[in-house]
């Protein structure tokens, strides 16, 4: 999906958006804060249709980066049990990984 794709099914998602949750941690998401998330990752072959899709926060996103839904919601369920430390700590490399990883 280009970039110019992406805007317009973003956009075109909006109104559908209040009053939801992001998939992975619960939180409320809005129109202007919310990501389309690719429950299994198109570079490990996931589709860019709506069944494959999910909203999350952005945070959640680019730290789940290429993880299926399975995974990153196991790595979740870890953390939960280590505590907000671990949490925070392992959160973070995530999303700093993530950022160099995505061509």
């Amino acid at each position: 999906m280009s970039q110019a794709e992406a805007v317009m099914v973003k956009s075109w998602l909006t109104p559908w958006v209040l009053d939801k949750f992001c998939l992975y941690c619960g939180v409320k998401v809005y129109p202007h804060t919310f990501s389309l998330d690719h429950m299994e990752p198109l570079s490990r072959g996931g589709e860019n249709r709506q069944r494959n899709l999910a909203l999350s926060c952005d945070p959640c996103n680019r730290a789940k980066g290429s993880l299926n839904r399975g995974e990153f919601q196991a790595i979740l369920g870890i953390l939960k049990i280590l505590g907000d430390f671990a949490k925070n700590n392992v959160m973070a490399r995530l999303k700093a990984a993530g950022r160099w990883y995505h061509k």
